[in-house]
């Protein structure tokens, strides 16, 4: 056995509060039953709960395995993103969440096409887009454009229909739907060591081809 060296000494210690961000999503969804005044904001505060939960734990998945790589003292820098796993950390929110099974299970599994959870987590960072990047387009009208209309004092009035809010279009269905799959992430994908065998009896998980 080495002796101890306190100038070489490295460890990781990877702390993730998306277990609890999930919660604060499963309180919201719950609050929402309850409310029928601000029923829909809640159920919208829950789905990106929900996201952000998600977002915590796929990175702090990412972060556990470039801090292991350097813990084992195979990256040179302080900085644990400037190893071989670097390049995941400027990959989109779903190229993350679905890229992280193949990264654990060695390229060998991957999300099932079709399968609910899989749908339901991309469903939510659709969601999650919609909600957080609302982009209020302008209307282009011209003259003859149905609808505008002049008055016979030759005022010009102009009738633009008023677009649903994103944040009033998450149903109850939905936003319980999105909590347990990202449940299900959290609970087998995000904690999942690398090369867990466990992997393997997901259902939502396949071989890739």
């Amino acid at each position: 056995m080495q002796p101890f060296d306190p100038e070489r000494f490295r460890i990781v210690v990877q702390l993730s509060s998306a277990p609890a961000t999930l919660d604060i999503a499963e309180r919201l969804n719950k609050l929402a039953r309850r409310s029928a005044d601000h029923r829909k904001e809640l159920l919208a505060a829950a789905a990106v709960a929900a996201a952000t939960a998600l977002a915590q734990a796929v990175d702090a998945a990412l972060l556990n395995l470039a801090g292991n790589e350097w813990g084992e003292a195979e990256v040179d820098s302080t900085d644990p993103r400037e190893g071989s796993l670097g390049e995941l950390f400027n990959l989109t929110f779903r190229q993350k969440v679905l890229r992280l099974p193949r990264i654990l299970s060695h390229n060998q599994l991957r999300f099932k096409d079709g399968h609910s959870v899989t749908q339901a987590l991309n469903q939510l960072i659709d969601r999650r887009n919609r909600l957080v990047h609302i982009v209020d387009e302008p209307h282009l009208v011209t003259g003859d454009h149905s609808s505008v209309r002049f008055t016979d004092d030759q005022r010009m009035e102009i009738q633009v229909p008023i677009p649903p809010h994103p944040w009033h279009a998450v149903s109850e269905p939905d936003a319980t739907q999105y909590i347990e799959a990202v449940r299900e992430y959290l609970e087998h994908i995000a904690s999942a060591p690398l090369g867990s065998a466990t992997l393997e009896q997901l259902p939502f998980l396949e071989r890739v081809h």
